[in-house]
Parts: C-alpha cells; structure tokens; sequence
C-alpha cells in the first residue's frame, strides 16, 4: 500500500514538474507576441484620446 503511495505521489511530481517547465519554456517563446500586442493597442489608445 506504502509502495503504491510513494509511486503515484512520484509520478504526480514528475507530471508536474514537466508541466511547469513546459509552461515556462512556452512562455518565453510567446512573451514577445504577448507583449507587442499589448504596446500596440496602448500606443493606439494614446493617439486616439489626443
């Protein structure tokens, strides 16, 4: 039972970690885009208001 317990909670960890570094990975690829579109939109609003 103690075995099962420890394997499981392993592989919870495991899948996890993943998880987070391929949000990380994939973050870092689209902070760019992310971020460019958003200065883009700002300076829009900016010239609209004046």
């Amino acid at each position: 039972m103690l075995q099962a317990l420890a394997i499981s909670g392993g592989l919870v960890l495991l899948f996890n970690t993943a998880s987070i570094i391929a949000m990380i990975v994939h973050y870092s690829h689209d902070k760019e885009h992310i971020y460019g579109l958003d200065i883009h939109y700002l300076d829009e609003m900016k010239k609209a208001k004046g």
